[in-house]
Parts: structure tokens; sequence; C-alpha cells
């Protein structure tokens, strides 16, 4: 990728005239061409890219019914490397929707280097008994010295933008492997269903 710099000039002509000056060997040498894809890389080599979304799901996930237990409904790979060994900060969304009025749910969201709930932690706990059937949570998590720290992972809250005497949740994040962000349903009674309807991850750094 070539890259302009900040000295040049532009004189601009279509791209079927021919600039070469045919008498100077010297004018040609200190000639540079350069097109419209240059300029564009050279701007965005210079523009931020924050925040950029890692992943968006909109379409359901898995419906969560017949169990009261732990059930993934959606995952979101965070691929290896996405961010720097510096850290960063990382912003994730969900909703989550029940049918039927048999009981409560539980809504989560756990961390883990595979998309199973095995060896998972746990990093947001949306509600923990809702008669609700819509439930929308956020949370941003600082990513720093291969550590997540977050919002207290066992303290049910729709949002982390509040203030509060209680110590953080810290787990261990590699950002050199794949890590997937599991956002799981648990109902109080099986004959109800919930769904993850859409689910986000955002990055910063």
């Amino acid at each position: 990728m070539a890259t302009v710099p900040s000295g040049q000039k532009f004189h601009t002509v279509p791209s079927n005239v021919e600039t070469n000056n045919l008498g100077s060997k010297l004018a040609n040498d200190q000639r540079e061409i350069f097109t419209m894809q240059d300029i564009a890389d050279t701007v965005a080599s210079s523009v931020s890219s924050n925040p950029q979304v890692i992943d968006l799901k909109v379409t359901n996930g898995t419906d969560v019914t017949g169990t009261t237990g732990l059930s993934i409904s959606q995952t979101i790979l965070i691929p290896a490397n996405t961010f720097t060994t510096a850290g960063g900060m990382l912003e994730f969304i969900a909703r989550y929707k029940k049918t039927g009025t048999a009981g409560n749910q539980g809504t989560f969201v756990y961390l883990n280097t595979s998309a199973s709930l095995s060896g998972a932690n746990i990093i947001a706990a949306f509600t923990l008994l809702s008669v609700n059937n819509i439930v929308q949570g956020i949370r941003t998590a600082r990513i720093n010295a291969n550590t997540l720290t977050v919002y207290p992972a066992l303290t049910t809250a729709t949002n982390d933008y509040v203030a509060v005497n209680l110590a953080q949740t810290s787990v261990a994040f590699d950002p050199t492997v794949d890590n997937y962000l599991l956002f799981v349903i648990q109902l109080s009674n099986a004959a109800d269903s919930s769904v993850v309807e859409m689910a986000r991850a955002t990055k910063y750094e």
C-alpha cells in the first residue's frame, strides 16, 4: 500500500493522459504518481478504527426449552489477536426473549476459550429471576495484562452505568487465542421457552 507523503502537491488529469516529461529524465525522476486509492489508503491509515464491531447476531439463537439447566442460546467468537497485548475495552450487549408464563428466567453471559460451558467463567448476570418476557443487557469490560475486568458478574443488572461499592469480577483473557462469549439462559420452569434474539460485541482500543 502506497502512502502519500505530506509534502506532495497534486495536479490531476484523466488516467489516459501521458504525464511523463518526454524531454527531461530529471523531472521524471522527481515525479511521484499516486491514485485516488493511494489517497484513500493514506487517510484510512491515520483514522482511528474505534469502535469496531467484532460480530453482530440478528437472527435468533438456539431456543431453550424443556430444561431448567444452564443452556447456551447464542455465541460470539472473538478471534485470536482481535485485541493486542496492550489490551482495550470490550462491550457486549444481548436481548433475550421468553415465551410462556410458567416461570422466571435467568439471563447470563459466560466467557470461555471454546464454545462450551465446561470451564467457562461467568462475566455478567442481567437477570436472575425475571418475570419479564424481554430482557436486554449490556456490559463494558476492561482488557489489560491478560485479564478481563467487568462489573461484578454475580450482581444482576441490565447495565453497568452505576456507582456501587462492590469488587469487580476479574477473569483470565488471553488475546492470542480464540475467546467465546456465551449468551446463556436458565429457565425456572421447563415448560417455558426463551431465546437470544440478538447479540453484539464491540472492540475499543
